[in-house]
């Protein structure tokens, strides 16, 4: 791992802290405690690496779905968490933030078809094992740094709707930047992985979201309209975000060649992954000192913005509210599909 101001002394305090965790759907007692000392172990090493006084606890469960959406997170959700299933990519773990006596921690939910990979170190699955284990670990480091930039208002922070959309595109390109970066040392099994599933993303994206205002221009639904658009161009972001954050952490000094290549080939998308890719560099050299509350965003916010309008959708407040305009374009015109 680069050299890096946040990075914490080894070993930390964390790597002796009791660990909590949940095992669900095991088909016995026994493998049940197997599987969850193996996690356990793992990560106790992991601590030596990555800041891990954050973490509430692990559950790892066949059940994946159920276990996201029956976590309590400890405040008010607006809605339950879902596994990732986008057509590209089937989630695996995530590590969502929770509330635990007026603390953001943060708590690492696993499917359990992990813990097979893990069974044997010399097996080709392990180190992706170890590197999904990795990057969960490296969100907890992670949470640290952000939730002190924010003053400990992480999950509390008032914001305006049309900031509360900029704000959370902003964070999932920079969680999974920071994470990615963070554990790229063991993730080198998952960088092709991630090189084709944003070559995948990027080759639908404008197809998708010009069928999607398409069909807005009938239907008129606009808070529909404003999930999908933020979903498929945030998504993109993203994952252009987790393959930058793992080659910048290998200290690879150009993108990898396919995503690259297409990029090029993908005029629309170019300058705005260039601002990105500045973006997240410079927050980066400042990483582990921001002191500027939610401002430390504003240029991912920026550039946030700057993607939706070139999706087609522009945000505003307007009398406290959240308006979105969605200008006609030929791509997005009913006629132009005729």
């Amino acid at each position: 791992m680069p050299e890096h101001p946040h990075e914490p002394e080894q070993p930390p305090s964390s790597s002796l802290l009791p660990i909590p965790i949940c095992l669900r759907g095991f088909a016995n007692e026994d493998i049940g405690k197997a599987a969850g000392q193996r996690i356990l172990g793992l990560l106790y090493g992991l601590g030596t690496r990555f800041d891990l006084s954050r973490l509430d606890g692990v559950t790892v469960a066949y059940d994946y779905v159920d276990a996201l959406a029956k976590l309590d997170r400890g405040y008010e959700q607006s809605r339950r968490l879902e596994r990732t299933s986008d057509g590209v990519v089937e989630g695996v773990a995530m590590t969502p933030a929770v509330m635990r006596n007026g603390k953001v921690l943060a708590h690492i939910v696993l499917h359990a078809g992990i813990v097979e990979w893990l069974e044997d170190e010399n097996s080709p699955q392990f180190e992706y094992g170890l590197g999904i284990l990795a990057h969960e670990a490296a969100h907890v480091h992670d949470l640290e740094c952000r939730d002190r930039a924010f003053q400990g208002m992480m999950l509390q922070l008032r914001l305006e709707p049309e900031e509360e959309v900029l704000f959370s595109l902003a964070d999932a390109c920079w969680s999974e930047y920071a994470a990615c970066r963070l554990s790229s040392d063991f993730c080198s099994a998952q960088r092709e992985g991630f090189e084709a599933t944003f070559c995948t993303v990027l080759a639908a994206t404008r197809d998708e979201g010009n069928a999607c205002i398409l069909a807005y221009r009938f239907h008129g639904n606009i808070g529909q309209l404003l999930t999908e658009i933020a979903d498929l161009y945030g998504g993109l972001a993203k994952y252009f975000s987790y393959l930058l954050g793992n080659l910048a952490g290998g200290n690879f000094s150009e993108l990898a060649p396919l995503a690259h290549k297409l990029i090029q080939e993908t005029p629309y998308i170019q300058p705005l992954l260039q601002t990105l890719t500045g973006t997240l560099e410079s927050l980066w050299t400042t990483y582990g000192s921001w002191s500027n509350g939610r401002a430390e965003y504003e240029p991912l916010m920026k550039f946030a913005r700057e993607l939706l309008s070139v999706a087609g959708i522009e945000l505003s407040t307007e009398q406290g509210g959240l308006y979105v305009h969605v200008p006609v374009t030929p791509e997005t015109t009913p006629s132009s599909s005729v």
